[in-house]
């Protein structure tokens, strides 16, 4: 009937077939994904770890289970499980990329720096590992840093919105704030319908005073549409 019906069929017939327990889990987890059902967490990391065992090298059971394990309430699991796959596939972007990911989300910026700088430079086309190490070295009282990635990325991926609101915020940091309202001002034309931005830009002036400013673009926002909540 569906990948479930087909891999849980197939899987007592390929007990100690990696892939097997690799896309068992894959369906378990699809299944977990679209009704929240907490019980069936345990089965997912069941057939992940079992894929594991059978072979090491089951790369994409390591970045699965790795990378949400925190989603599943085991952040220092996921973080053993990928730091595993970044010494096991030691070249390869994403083992990196979701390394420094969870690192950065446990608060680890500085071991999270290093390894989103290395997922840059073996995919320098993908958006997200720009994204994390700018917010990375936000979070580490860097705005010069966080500010030239997010130039960089913004010459890389000009149409991506989160590198304007990124580099508004490196250049408040650095007390550059009409700059950095600039940045802000030019998202909003990019994503016009978007009420957090709006929210962020209004807000960002009436905590520097500009209160005329703030009403303005209120009014702004409710010509264009927006909903605020």
């Amino acid at each position: 009937k569906n990948n479930l019906t087909l891999f849980s069929a197939d899987l007592p017939k390929l007990e100690n077939c990696a892939k097997a327990h690799e896309f068992y889990a894959d369906a378990i987890f699809e299944q977990y994904r679209i009704t929240g059902d907490k019980k069936l967490v345990s089965e997912v990391i069941e057939h992940y770890q079992r894929s594991i065992e059978i072979s090491e090298l089951s790369y994409y059971s390591h970045l699965k289970l790795g990378s949400n394990y925190a989603d599943f309430g085991f952040p220092e699991k996921g973080i053993e499980l990928l730091s595993s796959a970044v010494r096991l596939f030691p070249e390869k972007s994403d083992p990196n990329f979701y390394l420094g990911n969870a690192l950065y989300r446990n608060a680890a910026y500085q071991e999270a720096a290093m390894y989103l700088k290395r997922s840059i430079e073996y995919a320098p086309n993908v958006v997200d590992g720009y994204y994390v190490l700018s917010r990375t070295y936000l979070e580490l009282n860097n705005p010069d840093s966080a500010l030239v990635i997010g130039r960089q990325a913004s010459q890389l991926f000009p149409a991506n919105v989160i590198f304007r609101d990124v580099m508004c915020d490196a250049l408040i940091d650095l007390d550059k704030k009409n700059e950095g309202l600039a940045h802000l001002d030019t998202l909003l034309m990019m994503s016009p319908k978007d009420e957090a931005y709006w929210k962020k830009a209004i807000g960002l002036r009436q905590t520097f005073g500009m209160i005329a400013q703030a009403d303005s673009l209120y009014q702004v926002a409710l010509k264009t549409g927006v909903v605020f909540r």
